[in-house]
């Protein structure tokens, strides 16, 4: 079944910005294509978060009404064959299986809704009646129109004429429709509040929405101070919604008494397949780090400061199969039980292993699902799924639902003195930081400094006149602030060539659209010197092959060019910006990837620019960088 996403919108970038933020970690791999129809927004900042979502867009000129975005959208989605068109407002987030569900439940020649509003009306009536019951869903008298999944028929039959006439056409679609399937448990959350302010009734909202479902697993807690555990499961189901929940307050006063209850008792009250074990100190700490391929492994725990191959891991917050904790209860082998998780991880860990073929999550794993700070003072927090023991953390972080950002000093050091374009990709998150009050040092190479005139608020420093520790991975403290490795984002990741950028601003919980906000000042006067110099003053074709490194250059043979041919050079004097009078004269541009890439993303362009690939060891293509070039003017050379 072939389906399509339909947002249509218009202006509410605040809004906007946390539907797309949604759909990014959503699954959205059955949809054939996503497409968002703007009612002719005015705001910049819209117009800009449309720009980068990487999706279709059609940017109308002229404001008509909600109806009219629908109807166009619909039109289009149809018209390319797809069977289903589910629209979602763009005041609205999602949940990650939010196409699938619906995908699932769905019944041609029906209205179906993924958002189930119980909001009564101010005089207490019902606002979207429940007509019966079904399986997996409701059947109501009307649904509102912030979700509706339609195929051709229907919306021919039912919300094509109800677009078409006065009043809710939402309403009237399912009037026309004799009513519409909703979801028992939704995957849509209304979050336009204040647009709805001007109504009378109250907003509609779905009480029963989660960020993530996890049928599959138990949350279980044990602590003997209910009141601290209690506070522990709150912060651990804000945003997801797990098979079960069993908070256990035995009469137990030791961590020896605990270890032998969680094994022998633990696993009687586990009803899903796998369990995750939380304590008032080990939490949940970015629900969207979750990754549904942590089920293959019998146990996941953060990982400990062991080289011996055996550090897998923390049990305060750690993933375990029932199968697993069943086994080490009544396995007579298994007779030490203090402390439970290092018992079950190193003493039996090789038993369990080759007795009962368990599984541990591999290190790299463990990694991404929970930081352990007991006697690792160097480890850093970044977007793990769990958090346990002494950690620079704030619990008041976990009600947002983004990524929290983790380091709070005010004053940082840039590691990242090497790398034009990558220094040039992060001077919007350095001024980011100088917005919120911090103050930043920047050390970069020598050669680089010449730059530093382009970007007067930044305090770029000669990096050969800073003794630090460059190749350090760590965050770490020094005389001149916190140590923050951009440099080894990637690797800190554990991410591959086609993450290296993104990472720099991810591992912080930043959104790496921000580059976008790159600005810098020309020295007119500079460039038209370099106009004159290289005789850039009549129709010309650019070459750039490698600028900064020779190694690293354009290795690819530029076809024979008619006409004058200038190539681009380091000349003392003048820096890559000068280059910018240059690059805005010519008639066609041919360079390697390389820093010159970004000013020319964001200039109004209006040659031709082939990018070739760089002869970087480890590099396929462009895929360290594709994904930030959207400017019209790009040809990619493989």
């Amino acid at each position: 079944m072939k389906a399509a996403l339909l947002i249509c919108t218009f202006n509410r970038p605040e809004y906007l910005k946390q539907c797309l933020e949604s759909l990014n970690h959503a699954d959205l791999s059955k949809l054939s294509e996503i497409l968002i129809i703007d009612d002719a927004s005015t705001d910049q900042e819209t117009l800009q978060l449309i720009r980068n979502s990487g999706y279709e867009a059609i940017i109308s000129f002229e404001n008509k009404g909600i109806k009219h975005s629908l109807l166009t959208g619909y039109s289009l989605l149809f018209g390319k064959g797809n069977d289903l068109v589910i629209n979602l407002d763009s005041d609205a987030i999602v949940r990650r299986d939010f196409v699938n569900r619906l995908i699932e439940v769905y019944k041609p020649g029906y209205l179906l809704t993924g958002f189930h509003c119980i909001t009564k009306n101010t005089d207490g009536s019902d606002r979207h009646k429940i007509l019966r019951t079904e399986k997996d869903h409701y059947f109501k008298q009307s649904v509102g129109g912030i979700n509706l999944v339609t195929d051709n028929f229907t919306y021919r039959n039912a919300i094509l004429p109800s677009l078409l006439e006065e009043g809710n056409w939402d309403h009237n679609s399912c009037i026309r429709s004799a009513g519409a399937m909703c979801l028992k448990e939704s995957v849509i959350q209304h979050i336009g509040f204040e647009s709805s302010m001007n109504h009378i009734e109250q907003p509609d909202v779905a009480d029963d929405f989660y960020h993530l479902s996890l049928p599959q697993v138990t949350l279980l807690g044990i602590d003997n101070q209910p009141e601290r555990l209690e506070r522990a499961r709150l912060l651990c189901t804000k945003w997801i919604k797990f098979g079960n929940i069993v908070t256990l307050n035995p009469d137990i006063h030791s961590k020896e008494a605990y270890s032998e209850f969680l094994i022998k008792q633990g696993y009687k009250h586990v009803k899903a397949s796998h369990c995750l074990i939380f304590q008032h100190d080990g939490i949940v700490h970015n629900w969207q780090a979750w990754d549904n391929s942590w089920l293959q492994y019998d146990y996941i725990g953060a990982p400990w400061h062991y080289q011996d191959g055996m550090a897998v891991g923390n049990g305060g917050f750690s993933l375990r199969s029932k199968r697993l904790m069943k086994i080490v209860a009544t396995d007579s082998h298994i007779q030490i039980l203090h402390p439970e998780d290092h018992h079950i991880c190193r003493t039996y860990r090789p038993y369990l292993e080759q007795k009962h073929g368990i599984k541990f999550a591999p290190l790299e794993v463990a990694e991404r699902f929970s930081y352990e700070g007991y006697l690792q003072p160097d480890k850093v927090l970044l977007d793990q799924f769990g958090v346990h023991g002494s950690m620079p953390r704030t619990t008041a972080a976990q009600s947002i639902p983004t990524p929290v950002r983790h380091f709070t000093p005010q004053s940082y050091v840039f590691n990242q003195f090497r790398g034009l374009g990558d220094i040039l990709f992060l001077i919007p998150l350095c001024r980011a930081l100088l917005r919120e009050g911090n103050s930043v040092i920047w050390p970069i190479a020598s050669d680089f400094m010449n730059i530093a005139k382009h970007f007067p608020d930044i305090d770029f420093r000669d990096m050969d006149t800073i003794q630090l520790p460059y190749d350090n991975q760590n965050v770490m403290d020094t005389q001149y602030g916190k140590l923050l490795p951009y440099r080894f984002a990637a690797e800190l990741m554990h991410r591959g060539p086609d993450k290296w950028m993104v990472s720099k601003y991810e591992i912080y919980g930043r959104d790496y659209h921000e580059w976008r906000e790159l600005s810098w000042q020309r020295n007119l006067k500079k460039e038209q010197e370099l106009i004159t110099l290289v005789g850039a003053v009549s129709k010309f074709t650019l070459i750039n092959r490698d600028f900064a490194d020779p190694k690293f250059g354009l290795k690819a043979d530029i076809p024979n060019k008619k006409g004058k041919v200038i190539e681009m050079r380091v000349i003392p004097g003048y820096s890559l910006i000068d280059w910018c009078g240059v690059i805005e004269r010519a008639s066609e541009i041919h360079t390697v990837n390389t820093a010159i890439n970004y000013l020319i993303e964001l200039m109004n362009i209006k040659a031709i620019v082939y990018m070739y690939k760089r002869g970087v060891s480890g590099e396929k293509g462009f895929e360290h960088t594709r994904e930030l070039w959207t400017n019209k003017c790009w040809r990619f050379v493989e």
